[in-house]
């Protein structure tokens, strides 16, 4: 992802995708730099991306990046990796311009090499209610004269107009995208518990076939059962990805006569107790 391009621009250049979003706020009245950059001092998020073509990746690969504006600099936070830029406005022009350009992390311009051009994203922008709404142009390339997206060139993924809305993330935003990565792992692991659970309650009912009816005395016997072919593949299924050992009750029935050995465990940080069988 080109986020040492900077900025707002940092999130959006490396999309290349499809779809009609809402209609874009209306431009503001007439304002200065200085009424602009104040409107935009705080923390945004990606809202709706507008492009032409294929949506690679999708918008919801942006859903954990922040972008921090503080005067004239901008810092893209994204899974604990950050880039810096400068942001530039013209607010006299209709549309209203902006020019984007990397910076080092005191905020300072970075000086193209010898044999380099200095990158520079031109866009235009208008900010409404609470989103800036931003079209850009792959960097040095011509400054899109509209809010509308224009498909990329063939086998290049920055050519192309990109339309993006941000909109502005209060403390409990910024909070819950932080954390977002910690809730993905852990919906992971519960469906892994889940799946682990269910070999081993399949393994248990095998077992009461072998052994005319009663169930495994543990869940450490269903590595040596009745006949001596092990039921499971590794001890390792018995324990679950928080590193606990799988429990088991083995005097659980279905109707109150046949057995049906239930396996569970629980969850360290809401003490949830989790089965195979949890229908949420």
């Amino acid at each position: 992802m080109r986020t040492t391009i900077c900025l707002l621009a940092a999130v959006s250049l490396s999309l290349t995708g499809c779809g009609k979003s809402d209609p874009l706020p209306p431009p503001s009245s007439t304002s200065t730099v200085e009424d602009d950059l104040k409107f935009m001092a705080g923390k945004w998020g990606v809202d709706k991306i507008d492009t032409v073509g294929e949506q690679v990746p999708p918008k919801d690969a942006f859903d954990t990046v922040v972008i921090e504006i503080k005067g004239n600099s901008a810092v893209v936070l994204e899974n604990g990796r950050n880039s810096t830029g400068i942001i530039r406005l013209d607010p006299t022009k209709f549309p209203k311009e902006l020019d984007i350009t990397r910076a080092d992390k005191h905020g300072k311009q970075l000086e193209a090499g010898p044999d380099e051009t200095p990158e520079i994203v031109k866009g235009i922008y208008k900010i409404g209610g609470e989103a800036v709404v931003v079209a850009f142009s792959a960097p040095n390339r011509p400054r899109p004269g509209e809010f509308k997206p224009t498909a990329r060139e063939k086998d290049n993924q920055y050519n192309g107009v990109l339309v993006v809305t941000f909109k502005k993330l209060s403390d409990a935003d910024v909070a819950r995208m932080a954390d977002a990565p910690n809730a993905a792992m852990n919906k992971i692991k519960i469906l892994k518990a889940r799946h682990e659970m269910f070999i081993l309650e399949t393994a248990c009912k095998n077992y009461i076939l072998k052994s005319g009816g009663m169930p495994p005395p543990t869940l450490f016997d269903l590595i040596t059962p009745p006949g001596g072919r092990p039921l499971i593949e590794s001890e390792k299924l018995l324990i679950d990805p928080w590193n606990y050992h799988y429990q088991y009750d083995a005097n659980n029935t279905s109707n109150g006569i046949d057995p049906d050995p239930l396996v569970f465990t629980f969850h360290p940080e809401t003490k949830k107790k989790l089965t195979a069988r949890d229908k949420d």
